[in-house]
């Protein structure tokens, strides 16, 4: 994954939740998903995990992977932290996790 510093596993003690931290240009974000060992028809129930997640953050915006044909645009959720932590709930599809990007306030007149 070119441009990014590092790019690290979590030990979250669960083999099965994949919890990666990127870095680029001091910027911490984060990919994840429940790696479940089984093929998942379509009238299957689909796995979750909970997970915290130490993102020294007060929120984050929680992106959803586009994975069907004819999707414009991808699905964000902001999720705010208690004491930096954020709980998220995790299934086979990967999120992509960032610092939530707050508008700026208007300037003073």
């Amino acid at each position: 994954m070119a441009g990014y510093e590092t790019i690290t596993r979590l030990p979250l003690g669960d083999d099965d939740t994949r919890v990666y931290e990127l870095t680029r240009a001091g910027r911490r974000s984060w990919i994840a998903w429940a790696d479940v060992d089984t093929l998942l028809l379509p009238t299957d129930a689909v796995p979750e995990r909970s997970v915290q997640l130490d993102v020294g953050l007060p929120a984050v915006t929680v992106e959803t992977l586009i994975t069907q044909a004819g999707e414009s645009g991808a699905s964000r959720t902001n999720v705010a932290t208690q004491d930096g932590i954020a709980t998220l709930s995790l299934d086979p599809t990967p999120v992509f996790i960032y610092p939530r990007q707050v508008p700026a306030a208007p300037a003073a007149g």
